[in-house]
This record gives C-alpha cells, structure tokens and sequence, in this order.
C-alpha cells in the first residue's frame, strides 16, 4: 500500500501529461510505477525510448511497488491534501481510494503485472553539471526536427560532446546551438521530445546529466 496526496498526483500529471511525453495516440501506454523506497517515492514511467523519474521525498515503508494507468492521474489529481491510497490487490489489478469533496471514491484498475515490464534502466555511475540553458536548448532543438518515421536521424537530437553542439534538422533546416558543454567525448543521438520544454521543470537551475553505453540521463 502507498499513499499519496491529490496534490502530488496533480504536480504529476502536470509532468506526465501524453502530451509532455509525446504520446500522440489515445491507445494504451505503459502503466505509471511508484516505487517507495524508504526516503522517498519514485514514479516512473517509461515509453519507447524515453524514460522519466520524478521523485518525492518522504518517509514510506515498506518498500513497495504499484502499477497505475497513466490516465488515472486525471481522476485522483486535486489541489488539496487529501490522502490517495494505492493498493495492489492482485498482480495485474490496483484499487484506489480517495475522498472527492467528503464523498468516499474508489476506483479499480486492471494494470499489467510488474514482472512483465521491461527494466527501468540503471543510471550512470556519475553525473556531471551542466548550463541551466541546457534544457531550452534541448527543446528548441527538439522543435526544429521532423516527425518522419522513415528517416530516423529526423526524429533525433544530435549532442557532439567534442565540439558542444546541439544539432537537429526537418531536412530542410537545421538548427545548431553551441556552447552547452556535455561531459563525452563523440556523438550521441537521442529522441526527440516535448519533455525538454515542460513548464514544470526548473529552468533556473544548472542541469546533471550522465552517459551510459545504451542512454543519455538528465
């Protein structure tokens, strides 16, 4: 069982909206997966190359993990502080509980069970900081690039750690930012997506970022 506020869900929502990840279908996605972890609340949702974490902190025991459709979060999100339990009541079902104005609602999710999910990936050993411009020029650049699935590279951001470019083209234009260091040596590309310009990401701060072999983590 993990309980959150109907503030939380909302602050979530505003991060996970289909739009923000990119989702331009009405068909199913890959559920929502908190994951409390003592200290802190993980919700992580992962889809196709794109993975996002957002993190609460808190005290929750035990440790735990539940499944929720992403679209539930338009159900249970509020602007108060009014309890939201998850309970995973089988491996392949969620019931919620939560108060809409004094009225007791409940809710019954089926959800796919958590060992059919492929693995949220691991991060990078280390981390590194970068600009707090980083993020506006992610998004602008994904901007710039084109939704043609036959042409991957379009679909793409171009990061060159040697010369610090942030590189992305419709094939007919294309946008180069430099300055922004990125702490590797080489090429990288990686998806384009609307998460670089959510709203609710703080833009003043400086950004860390890190490599892996298979992913680039912000």
């Amino acid at each position: 069982m993990i309980t959150i506020t109907r503030r939380q869900a909302r602050r979530l929502r505003a991060v996970l909206r289909r739009s923000v990840l990119g989702i331009g279908h009405r068909g199913p996605v890959p559920p929502l997966v908190f994951r409390a972890e003592g200290a802190q609340l993980r919700a992580e949702q992962r889809y196709a190359g794109l993975g996002v974490v957002y993190v609460e902190p808190g005290v929750y025991r035990p440790v735990e993990a539940i499944a929720l459709p992403l679209d539930a979060l338009a159900d249970l999100e509020g602007r108060d502080e009014a309890p939201i339990v998850l309970e995973a009541v089988a491996p392949d079902r969620t019931v919620v509980r939560w108060d809409d104005r004094g009225i007791p609602q409940t809710r019954e999710y089926s959800v796919p069970a958590l060992d059919t999910l492929a693995p949220f990936p691991e991060p990078p050993a280390a981390f590194e900081s970068a600009s707090s411009g980083l993020l506006d020029a992610l998004a602008e650049a994904s901007a710039t690039g084109s939704d043609d699935s036959t042409r991957y590279a379009l679909n793409c951001v171009q990061l060159r750690g040697n010369s610090h470019e942030i590189i992305a083209t419709d094939g007919r234009q294309m946008l180069i930012q430099n300055g922004q260091r990125l702490p590797w040596d080489g090429d990288v590309l990686i998806a384009r997506t609307p998460v670089f310009a959510c709203k609710e990401l703080p833009r003043d701060q400086p950004v860390t970022l890190g490599k892996t072999d298979a992913q680039v983590v912000f």
